[in-house]
């Protein structure tokens, strides 16, 4: 009786299974292996959650907890075509939790997963998108907490703008503020440094991606600072789409200039 919303989550070895119910009766649910396998080693274990996803809106720092083993806690969060969602999801304090993200479209054929639990995501459509956090060794319990903080930028209201140089290392003036998108590239062995300002507790999300030339690049982005302290507080290779980088969130601790050093 029900509008069945099915896909399988690459990478999850799960089935997500969205049903919308218009009324009451008796439902089905069929499970199958994609090959039509079947015999020794085709087993499996249905886990039924009847709750629906709690409603995200970002920005969003979630506290949450895995109850029970074997189970995902879902986050549904409405996206504009264009947008850009950024989530992170780190083990809570003390917490026997390894985290994993991933996410699908709701009542689509669209999923992906986060690498080292820092996604970032282009929505392709208007409508809900489904954030998933489960236990990579599907455990549970109220020592599996953990937190979720979810950002969402709009394209259109990024400003644009071209690199600067030079700005190959912290003698750097190409400053980018908070909600820029700038179109950079690199000479034989160069490197890119932009200083960011930033307030105790403001937060900063920063990725890599396509450039007007449209190559994909294997870049690593860094995140350094405060001056005059360089240290290297973040760091990513292959994080973000294809082999661009993404360094997810990340919150001030102290006031001062911090560097986003991409090569």
């Amino acid at each position: 009786q029900a509008a069945n919303l099915g896909y399988v989550a690459q990478g999850f070895n799960q089935t997500w299974l969205e049903t919308f119910t218009a009324s009451g009766g008796i439902y089905v649910l069929e499970v199958a292996d994609i090959s039509r396998g079947g015999g020794d080693g085709y087993d499996f274990d249905l886990t039924i959650d009847a709750l629906p996803p709690a409603s995200a809106t970002p920005p969003a720092v979630i506290e949450g907890a895995l109850d029970m083993p074997g189970i995902s806690n879902f986050y549904r969060v409405t996206l504009t075509q264009g947008d850009l969602l950024f989530a992170t999801v780190t083990a809570g304090e003390d917490s026997l939790i390894e985290p994993q993200l991933g996410w699908f479209v709701a009542g689509g054929f669209q999923s992906g997963e986060a690498q080292d639990g820092r996604l970032a995501l282009s929505a392709g459509q208007t409508g809900d998108y489904i954030l998933a956090v489960r236990d990579v060794g599907a455990g549970g319990g109220a020592d599996y907490g953990f937190t979720l903080d979810i950002a969402r930028y709009e394209i259109g209201g990024l400003t644009q703008r071209d690199e600067v140089e030079p700005n190959g290392d912290s003698a750097s003036t190409d400053a980018i503020n908070a909600t820029q998108r700038v179109f950079a590239s690199f000479g034989e062995g160069d490197q890119d440094w932009f200083p960011v300002t930033l307030a105790a507790g403001q937060r900063l999300t920063a990725l890599t991606t396509y450039g007007r030339s449209n190559v994909n690049l294997d870049t690593v982005l860094a995140l350094v600072g405060p001056a005059p302290d360089l240290a290297q507080l973040r760091r990513d290779d292959d994080g973000g789409q294809d082999t661009f980088s993404n360094i997810g969130t990340f919150t001030a601790t102290e006031a001062g200039t911090y560097f986003l050093v991409a090569t």
